[in-house]
């Protein structure tokens, strides 16, 4: 799937050795890791598992912003380009898609010389879900769950792929609720579904696996401690939860903590002793400014 990745991180290797054996259908894989650490190849990975233990044949992957979405649709349209047979238009989706020339040439026909081209068609509202691989922000898929006139197109969309929701720790308050919404109405579906962080809670992580779980009639968890690096993986089915990490992290740095004390004075100056020590650690001597007489000056 990836003909780039020679030497797979301790977490894809887990993931392509362990995950498999415990699909048998949809469920929701919840992957944990530091950005760098491979969570895009383990998602797409896991895609193609969960795609085909479901029947599923559609991607569908929401990030939090535009930029993000820009970034990896580029890669979502070389990784087809690899790994799907035939036509594989791959829609983006979001309100500035469209300023992109690249992503709309001034010929919208589908060939065999571009099969990542999405049709006009399918660049219509409400319609961007409807194609075989769609990537776009959060919002594209959470207004499935708001009462409006397409609603329910937007579900015919999701409802044949495999969802993927990447950074799921961006959202506020208001966007972590919504999501809880849709993981619930995607474990009632039976949509396959893959979440991706950094930094995520252990409540936050119960929340999103307990709303799929009640979708899926499924009794909640009483805690999720997601492990950094890891994954914890519930089968639609059976209900059944599996955890696994943490790995070493390749990118595992030393982080060295040194203390500057001082003495606080009721006057924040320029000049107090304070700004001086951090003026000192944030400007090494050899790197102060010096002035044509040989003295060195603070700036």
């Amino acid at each position: 799937m990836f003909p780039r990745l020679s030497d797979p991180y301790p977490l894809q290797a887990s993931i392509e050795r362990e995950f498999p054996g415990l699909v048998n259908g949809p469920g929701m894989l919840l992957v944990t890791a530091a950005p760098g650490d491979g969570k895009t190849e383990i998602a797409l990975f896991a895609e193609r598992v969960l795609g085909r233990a479901s029947g599923t044949s559609g991607l569908a992957m929401l990030l939090p912003t535009m930029a993000t979405t820009d970034a990896m649709h580029r890669r979502l349209v070389r990784h087809a380009g690899h790994n799907w047979r035939g036509m594989a238009p791959v829609a983006r989706l979001h309100s500035l898609a469209w300023l992109d020339a690249d992503y709309t040439p001034e010929d919208l026909t589908p060939s065999l010389d571009n099969p990542a081209l999405v049709s006009e068609w399918l660049r219509g509202a409400h319609r961007g879900l409807l194609a075989g691989i769609a990537i776009g922000t959060w919002d594209q898929a959470v207004r499935a769950v708001l009462p409006h006139r397409y609603m329910a197109m937007r579900w015919l969309g999701l409802s044949g792929k495999t969802v993927i929701l990447d950074e799921a720790h961006a959202y506020d308050a208001h966007g972590l609720q919504r999501t809880v919404i849709l993981l619930e109405w995607l474990g009632r579906l039976g949509v396959p579904v893959v979440v991706l962080s950094a930094t995520l809670t252990s409540r936050i992580a119960t929340s999103l696996l307990n709303a799929y779980r009640h979708g899926a009639g499924h009794p909640p968890l009483q805690e999720v401690t997601p492990t950094y690096p890891g994954w914890t993986f519930t089968d639609h089915a059976t209900g059944e939860t599996t955890s696994r990490g943490p790995y070493p992290s390749p990118r595992a740095t030393r982080l060295d903590i040194r203390t500057h004390p001082y003495t606080p004075t009721r006057q924040a100056t320029g000049d107090d002793e304070r700004s001086r020590r951090i003026l000192d650690i944030l400007q090494p001597p050899a790197l102060q400014p010096r002035d044509p007489w040989g003295g060195s000056h603070r700036v």
